[in-house]
């Protein structure tokens, strides 16, 4: 089934590990593995408890980590039943995301890494 999704002639591996901000799991969040060439497709997944499972085609990759953290909430009309929407920030410097420094090189088959994130802010 992996290869009709990677198309013909494609191979595909599976990049699995932890993604860690100052020592500490990340919660929740996104990274992506996008080709470091302008053909093919970005793979996506979910940072959940720290853990990430994502599959793509085999080749250099440009890694990018999105970590929102919520700052706040307000409405999402003006109205007295009006629900309330999450305010979300970036967590991470745009070197783990918009302008990423991390590359990879996906292998055939299961690869693991390990993304150990500083964001150079002292703890209380």
């Amino acid at each position: 089934m992996l290869a009709a999704i990677a198309g013909c002639g494609s191979r595909v591996g599976t990049v699995s590990g932890s993604v860690t901000i100052d020592g500490q799991p990340v919660d929740q969040g996104v990274i992506s593995y996008v080709p470091a060439e302008a053909s093919g497709t970005p793979a996506t997944a979910q940072i959940v408890g720290g853990k990430y499972q994502v599959s793509t085609e085999v080749g250099k990759k440009f890694v990018q980590i999105s970590a929102p953290v919520v700052v706040g909430r307000r409405k999402e009309y003006e109205g007295p039943d009006a629900p309330l929407v999450e305010i979300t920030e970036e967590r991470l410097p745009p070197k783990y995301n918009s302008q990423t420094e991390l590359t990879f090189e996906v292998q055939p088959g299961a690869n693991t890494k390990d993304w150990k994130l500083e964001t150079g802010k002292k703890g209380p």
